[in-house]
This record gives structure tokens, C-alpha cells and sequence, in this order.
């Protein structure tokens, strides 16, 4: 009897340390649960915004525009100015004068020339950072005109009544149109610096076609190009003139006489 009580008990003894065996394993290798951390919904949508996916469109970001929207300006030198400007100081400074001849239109259902523009794109080409005299059209045609012998003057055609013009170098320019495309006309543009002081003697000279549409871009690109031809032509021309020419028989030779009323001109003198 005492025999099977001691086995009841040993068994118990038995079987409670390997429930206690167990539960202790269970409980060491079970881990606590992490704590919550509870996410703003208003932050995490505006991190959203900020980043969007490469791609999604649907979340833009609003940028203020901004107060102007300037145009960059053309400030590129030409290549030519530089020797263009020094053989102009050399030759004693000349009055310049850019006009453009208004030759014929195309068809009447396309937009007109603008031979204004094409004058003042020119004109500031050929002044070169107003380093250069370059008059105003207007204020040349003007000139000109008063240059202009008046009727029965001077006998024969008025040449002995005919006044200097305060022009000495007048560019001449014309516009043609040569052929319709499938944008519109395109035009023939020709210019001629001609020594206004030496009985019309030519300078340089320069052409170029201009596709259509003749809109601002075009019109800079084009007579940028035509600048840069009669800068290389007139350096030419007054780099090779001998001193000979350069006397009274030709202009420019140097500062001309200031007409009674003006202050005298500063220039260079001939090299």
C-alpha cells in the first residue's frame, strides 16, 4: 500500500515539473507586442503632396508664379565686332545710316512686311553696344531729304545747289519675295553700304533668304546674319584703304567739319 502511494506521488512530481519545464520555455521565448504609434492622417497626406510617385500626375504641388515673365535678351557679341569697331575709330568715326527700301508685297491675304523691324534689328547690329554712330532711320531720312538739291537750283540738275548729306555711310536695304511655300513667302533681303561722300562708292555688301513666318525669332536670326556680313565688308574695306585714299577725295578720312551751329565731333585720327 505504501509502495503505490509513493508511485502516485512521484508521478505527480514527475508531471508537474515537466508542466512547469514547459510553461517556463513558453514564456521566454515569447516576445512583447510593440507599442502603437498612431499617425497623423493630416501629416501623412502632406508628405504625399511633397513627393508624389515619378509619374503620378493626379498630386501637384501649387508653385506662385512668378511676378514677370522676361524674355531673355540677345547679348552675344558677333565674332566680327571687335575688328569692325577698331577699323572705325581708325577711319575717323562715320555717321551711319540703315534704310530699308520698300520693295514689292506678296499676295494681300499674307502679313505684311515689317520693314520698320528690319531696320531697327539693323541699326542696333551695326552699332554695336552703341559703340558705333549709327543714326536713326527716321532722323536719316530726314537728313537726306534736306540733302536733296531744291528745284532750279544750280542750273543743270540742281548739282551745284545740292547740300552734303550728314550721312556718310548709307546702308540700302531691300526686301523681295522670291517663292511661296507651304508657311507663307518666303523673302530675298540684299543690303549695300554705299560711301555717300564719294559719289555712291560700294562698301560692302550682303543678301540672305528668309523663310517665313517672318516673326521676331527669324527676323533677329537673319539680320544678325546680315550684321555680321556687312561688319566683315566694311572692315575690309577700311582696313585696305591707303593713305591716299583717305585724303580729302574720300570719306571718311577722319573727323568731318561740325556744320555751323553744331559742337565739333571727337574721333579718332586716321592710323
Amino acid at each position: 500500500m505504501e509502495v503505490h502511494l509513493r508511485s502516485g506521488i512521484l508521478r505527480l512530481s514527475v508531471a508537474a515539473s515537466a508542466l512547469s519545464l514547459a510553461v517556463g520555455a513558453g514564456c521566454a521565448g515569447k516576445k512583447p507586442a510593440p507599442k502603437r504609434v498612431e499617425v497623423d492622417p493630416v501629416r501623412e497626406r502632406a508628405w504625399e503632396v511633397e513627393k508624389p510617385m515619378p509619374g503620378d500626375r493626379s498630386v501637384r504641388r501649387e508653385v506662385p508664379q512668378p511676378p514677370f515673365d522676361d524674355v531673355p535678351l540677345v547679348t552675344q557679341r558677333p565674332p566680327e565686332q571687335r575688328a569692325y569697331v577698331e577699323a572705325y575709330e581708325a577711319v575717323g568715326r562715320p555717321r551711319i545710316a540703315v534704310l530699308v527700301s520698300r520693295g514689292p508685297e506678296g499676295s494681300s491675304d499674307e502679313p505684311p512686311v515689317d520693314y520698320g523691324a528690319i531696320e531697327m534689328a539693323l541699326t542696333d547690329w551695326l552699332s554695336a553696344d552703341g559703340r558705333v554712330e549709327v543714326l536713326s532711320p527716321n532722323a536719316a531720312r530726314q537728313r537726306l531729304r534736306g540733302a536733296a538739291p531744291k528745284e532750279g537750283e544750280g542750273g543743270a540738275g540742281g548739282a551745284a545747289g545740292a547740300r552734303e548729306p550728314d550721312v556718310d555711310v548709307l546702308v540700302e536695304v531691300l526686301t523681295r519675295p522670291v517663292r511661296r511655300t507651304s508657311r507663307g513667302m518666303e523673302y530675298r533681303v540684299s543690303c549695300e553700304a554705299v560711301n555717300v561722300r564719294d559719289g555712291g562708292r560700294s562698301i560692302a555688301r550682303a543678301m540672305v533668304e528668309v523663310p517665313p513666318p517672318l516673326d521676331k525669332p527669324q527676323l533677329n536670326k537673319y539680320t544678325r546674319f546680315l550684321g555680321r556680313k556687312m561688319m566683315d565688308g566694311m572692315t575690309t574695306f577700311w582696313q585696305s584703304m591707303s593713305d591716299a585714299e583717305r585724303g580729302a577725295g574720300d570719306r571718311p578720312a577722319g573727323p568731318r567739319a561740325a556744320p555751323e551751329g553744331e559742337p565739333p565731333r571727337s574721333g579718332a585720327e586716321p592710323q
